[in-house]
């Protein structure tokens, strides 16, 4: 084997690794920042869920109706400490 081939063989090595590298790296940041963003939009969606059964329906505020509104078919659940439903109702 040449030496140019060697070099050919070890530089297309190199850069397959960086490649990979970067592949991965990207990948678990935007996994990461994904399950963020979902975890932040779950919790808004709980909150929400509890100031209306805590308020019983009187007024909603436009930003909640909004935000109940506009996910359908979905079903919301309201479990107390037993881990018993307590409400369950479409969303």
């Amino acid at each position: 084997m040449t030496i140019r081939t060697r070099l050919t063989l070890f530089f297309a090595g190199l850069m397959l690794a960086l490649v990979a590298a970067v592949s991965c790296g990207v990948y678990f940041f935007e996994r990461s920042s994904q399950r963020g963003i979902f975890e932040g939009l779950l919790l808004r969606k709980a909150e929400a869920t509890a100031k209306v059964y805590v308020r019983k329906h009187d007024r909603l505020e436009p930003t909640d109706a909004i935000l109940l509104l506009t996910q359908e078919n979905q079903y919301e659940a309201i479990y107390n400490d037993a881990n018993q439903a307590r409400v369950r109702q479409p969303a």
